[in-house]
This record gives C-alpha cells, structure tokens and sequence, in this order.
C-alpha cells in the first residue's frame, strides 16, 4: 500500500529521449518505487500527464536565512515555483555568527524550503575587528578561529568569504588560509566571492585556489563572471586556471547564475577605502571637499571603463532613500536631472545616496557587466553548477534581479 502514487509518467533519461512507462510510487515520504503500478493500493493517486517530476533542485548560492542584509526566511515562494526543495545561505561572507542563537530563531520560521547555513568571513571578522583596514592581531585571530570552529560544530557546511566587501577586503591570504584551515577541521569547503571579478579577475582566482591548496578544502568560486567591458572574453582564460587547478588535485567549481546583469548595493562602487575605520570616518572622509572629489573621481572612472561609458547600463532595482527612481536607469536619471556632465553628476548623485551609510547603502543596482558569450560559455562548462545569488520574496514583491525567479 502507497501513500501516494503519482501515476501517467514515461522515464525521460538524460539525452532527453522519453522510455518506459512509469508510476511514482511514495511511502512514508520517500520513493518506493518507479515502475507501473497501475494495479498498485494506494490512499491517494495524482494524475500527472503532461506534468514533469523531479527531484528537488539544491540552490548552493544563495542568501537565505538568517543573512541581515535580506529576508528573515530560510526561502520563499520564489524558489519554491522553480523546483527548489533545498538553499544554501551565508554566502559572499555574511550571515549569522552565533549558530546557536540561529537554530532557536529558525524554531519560529513556518515550513519553507531546507536550510543549510555557511559561516561568512565578514561576519566573523566584523565581529572581532570591525572595519578595520589591518591585519588581526594574534589574539583576534583566534578569536576568529574560535568563532568558526563554534559554527562549524554546530552545522555550518562551509566557510564562505566576500572579499569584495567590507571588511572581508581587508583580508591578506594567510588570515583566510588559517580559518579555512581551521573549518577543514571539519570538512565543508570554502566558498569564496572573489576579490576582484573584472581587471584582476585570474590574479583573484589564484589567490581563491591558494587558499584551497593550503587547506585542503575544495574550492566554490562564487556567481563566477568576468565583469566590465574591458574585461569580456576572458572567461576563457579564468576557465582554464581551473582546469589547471584540477589537473593539479584541487576539487574547483564555480557557480554561476544565467544573466549579463549583476546586482549589488550602490555602496559597492566607492573605493573600499573609503569605508575603511568604520562608517563615521568613511562620513568624514565623504564631507571632506578634498577627499569627496578623490572619490567622485574614482567612481567616475570606473563608469567610463567598466560600463563602456554607457550608463543606460545601470539600472535603479530598489532605494528606500528615493523609491521614484525605482527602474530607471542611470543615463534616464541624468536626463530627468538635467545633468550637464553625466559621469561626474551621477558620480554625486552616487555618493549623496552613500553618505548615511557608506558602506553599504539601501539603494540596489542591476547593473549589465557581462557578455552573453561568456555567460555562456561559463554554462558550458562541465564543472559549473547553476545557483541564483538570490534571497527568498514573495512572489510580485519588489523589483528584485530576475535571477530571484529564473535561475
């Protein structure tokens, strides 16, 4: 006797190609069997002709669960309607520390998607050293080691690291070689948004293997792109050092989502020294007449390289601070302005939505970066493994990236 017989289905193998007729039989929540039971007892039959039954879908890139910058929720709708049973949150370095506490909070959560947590190195070094711009002394060190090993024993996966970020950009290689040696201790892997994703993209993904050589840790190269226009093509050639990294005995994947277009906070595009010391000096540092046109400067330069000087590129996804301009682009904002000197406008109107919170800020960019042949041929590759980079939200909620839903 069946649970549940899901009946009406043919066995479609890998080449596409459908085979023999096949029931689905469930018992106690699990499969027991895939053959025709058209004669089977069962307590309850699901007609599926016509429908497609999978497994569920593992999501290993996500920020989901307890990751303070997005939902509460250890998944959403969004990922429920593409065939996700399964998210990995903590990634790109951020997520909760104290995984003891996490486990009580997630107790509340109503029933969603599973739930699998990584230990974030930005967290973590936050935690110990704030936005320091040095190396840990011995004892915070320690203290960082200390904080990963709690995690690690209490079932975070991984140790996941956002070395584009705050204060994770303040990192040299040996801190992060010691904590992955530390998580190794208990298995996982180290995930890793790299350090740079443009002009020193293969300098980046050596230093990520590095750390995986050192530790003995396989190694997830994170949304891996080549991003600016300077940059495109070069996803041959990032491909390639992981070939090499394989060849030599260091398990490497990257995960990619399916897109030309990125999404991050406006904060991301002043230099990370900026927010060096914490946010009341990065305030100080953007009051400064002197040093703000240092930063305009910067942010201007990186708008004529990285987009090709196209600012139509850039796209408004979310701002609290100015919900009008909600899906309008750069180059459409400076028209409404009446902007004489586009670049050097929008680099002020940047760092005037920064200046409350530098290092951050609440205002969400979808911005195209990348080249249809490199997303596709980083598709291609055998090795890579499909993730959103997404954050679980109801469905209709939002402007969020298209990634969210179609991953």
């Amino acid at each position: 006797m069946f649970d549940l017989v899901i009946e009406g289905g043919t066995i479609v193998d890998g080449t596409g190609r459908p085979g023999r007729r096949a029931d689905l039989g469930i018992s106690q929540g699990r499969i027991a069997a895939l053959e025709d039971l058209g004669r089977a007892e069962a307590r309850q039959r699901l007609d599926a002709r016509g429908q497609v039954v999978s497994p569920g879908f593992v999501d290993l890139h996500t920020h989901c669960g307890l990751d303070p910058k997005h939902s509460r929720r250890g998944g959403s709708m969004n990922y429920i309607q593409q065939g996700v049973t399964t998210v990995v949150g903590g990634n790109c370095g951020f997520g909760p520390v104290d995984f003891e506490a996490m486990m009580g909070d997630l107790e509340c959560i109503d029933q969603n998607t599973n739930l699998a947590m990584m230990i974030g190195h930005n967290s973590v070094r936050g935690a110990v050293m704030g936005q320091a711009d040095r190396p840990p002394s011995v004892a915070e060190l320690s203290e960082m080691k200390r904080l990963v090993s709690a995690a690690m024993e209490r079932g975070a996966i991984a140790l996941s690291s956002g070395l584009y970020y705050v204060p994770g950009c303040y990192a040299q290689p040996q801190e992060l070689a010691e904590l992955a040696q530390t998580a190794a201790g208990y298995g996982g892997f180290y995930s890793t948004h790299m350090r740079d994703e443009a002009d020193s993209v293969e300098e980046a993904m050596a230093e990520a293997i590095a750390v995986g050589r050192a530790s003995g840790l396989p190694v997830q190269i994170s949304h891996h792109k080549v991003a600016g226009v300077p940059n495109w093509g070069k996803s041959e050639a990032t491909l390639g050092v992981i070939d090499a990294a394989r060849a030599e005995g260091i398990d490497v994947v990257p995960d990619q989502y399916p897109y030309t277009a990125s999404c991050a906070r406006v904060g991301t595009i002043m230099p990370r020294w900026v927010c060096s010391s914490g946010d009341e000096e990065a305030h100080a540092r953007l009051r400064d007449p002197g040093t703000r046109a240092q930063i305009k400067e910067a942010v201007v330069k990186l708008y004529k390289s990285f987009y090709g000087g196209e600012l139509e590129r850039i796209l408004i996804a979310s701002s609290v601070i100015e919900p009008g301009l909600v899906g309008m682009t750069f180059a459409e904002i400076a028209d409404q302005r009446g902007a004489e000197d586009v670049y050097a406008d929008m680099a002020e109107f940047v760092l005037e939505l920064a200046k409350d919170r530098p290092a951050s800020c609440d205002t969400m960019c979808t911005s195209h970066s990348m080249s249809e042949s490199d997303v596709e041929r980083i598709m291609r590759y055998e090795h890579t493994i499909i993730a959103s980079d997404g954050w679980g939200v109801d469905v209709g909620a939002g402007h969020p990236h298209p990634r969210l839903y179609g991953t």
